[in-house]
């Protein structure tokens, strides 16, 4: 294997590892942060005009922070997967025609559908909710923020099925690159006495 191919491999497997991990440690601290929150059911004074339920704001502020920062996060690491596998198959010799590599191919175009449907549709619409959920509950217009506030959740089920596809993406991509780079490469050469040099110098 090339130099160049095993710097873009390893780039490779680091950016779906990544991937990888910060979609797990997301949904981790949704999963943790929601439950502790609402038990605790905080008061705010920011929000003290609002008669709703304080502990999903407090929770929504932690979570947006969490999804932003790892929606930022997965464009990158998937956007490195993509430049990586073109840069193998086109500069260092990856065969397009392997089952490997389509399969690899497939999984991460995929992912990076998915990715780009996240940050450019589905994200800014269920942020703009959520802030206008946030602002009305400011002012204490309790009828405008639960209006916001079930727009935003409607979407909820659908945030979550594109988060559990992009770890499985990310964990797939994982396993392709993995039995592409462990693949053999090709039919292997019958090895002959005239392929060393020493034997080629005594005969001669």
């Amino acid at each position: 294997m090339p130099l160049g191919r095993k710097l873009c491999e390893s780039l490779h497997l680091i950016a779906l590892g990544l991937w990888l991990g910060v979609l797990v440690m997301a949904g981790a601290v949704a999963a943790q942060v929601f439950p502790v929150v609402k038990a605790l059911d905080p008061l705010l004074p920011e929000f003290a005009a609002y008669t709703g339920e304080h502990w999903l704001i407090a929770a929504g502020h932690i979570g947006e922070f969490t999804f932003l920062t790892a929606d930022f996060i997965q464009f990158g690491c998937i956007v490195l997967a993509v430049l990586t596998l073109v840069a193998s198959i086109m500069a260092f010799g990856l065969p397009l025609a392997r089952l490997t590599t389509l399969v690899r191919a497939g999984v991460v175009g995929i992912g990076l559908a998915i990715v780009a449907y996240q940050i450019f549709i589905l994200a800014p619409e269920m942020n703009q909710n959520l802030r206008q959920y946030w602002t009305a509950a400011r002012q204490g217009d309790l009828e405008l923020a639960t209006r916001f506030r079930d727009a935003f959740l409607a979407r909820h089920p659908e945030s979550r099925n594109v988060l559990a596809a992009c770890t499985l993406c990310a964990a797939s991509g994982i396993v392709a690159a993995v039995w592409s780079i462990t693949a053999p490469s090709g039919i292997a050469q019958q090895s002959s006495p005239y392929a060393t040099p020493a034997l080629k110098k005594g005969l001669a």
